[in-house]
């Protein structure tokens, strides 16, 4: 990692955290209801 880039941290922790919450949900979802394709169309939805 480059140093005085405070930002590319920042963005990267973001990013982390943002693909944990979504596999957290997906997981969370494929407990709930076992259609994976309706889990893929609600991510789909939530991005766009």
């Amino acid at each position: 990692m480059r140093k005085g880039y405070p930002m590319d941290i920042i963005f990267a922790l973001l990013l982390l955290l943002a693909f944990g919450s979504l596999c957290f949900f997906i997981r969370f979802c494929e407990i709930q209801t076992k259609d994976t394709r309706m889990i893929f169309l609600l991510v789909l939805s939530l991005i766009l």
